[in-house]
């Protein structure tokens, strides 16, 4: 999920906002998904996503986390655009994405 895509679901969600205890930096976003699975979105102070995660069903190791983190954000044409992408499925790296121009 993109930072934007996870703004939007947000918006048409039940979302409910609190400050984060593990992450002192970040207000954490937090509705249930279409899977019935909840979905945290972490803001940064400049009102940024920094990272989006949630939890898919998974047979073997139950409920598998999933995380992607953004890194490094930008202003670009007005929004923030991430300049390093990062997704984690079950802790291990599923996508590494990282953008230069």
């Amino acid at each position: 999920m993109t930072p934007h895509g996870f703004l939007r679901a947000a918006a048409t969600k039940n979302a409910r906002s609190n400050q984060d205890d593990r992450r002192k930096k970040y207000q954490v976003v937090t509705f249930m998904g279409d899977n019935k699975a909840k979905v945290n979105g972490y803001i940064n102070d400049r009102t940024w996503s920094s990272g989006v995660e949630t939890w898919i069903d998974n047979a073997f190791p139950r409920d598998m986390p999933f995380e992607a983190i953004y890194t490094d954000s930008k202003a670009a044409g007005g929004r923030a655009v991430p300049d390093a992408h990062r997704s984690e499925q079950g802790g291990y790296p599923i996508f590494d994405l990282n953008v230069s121009t």
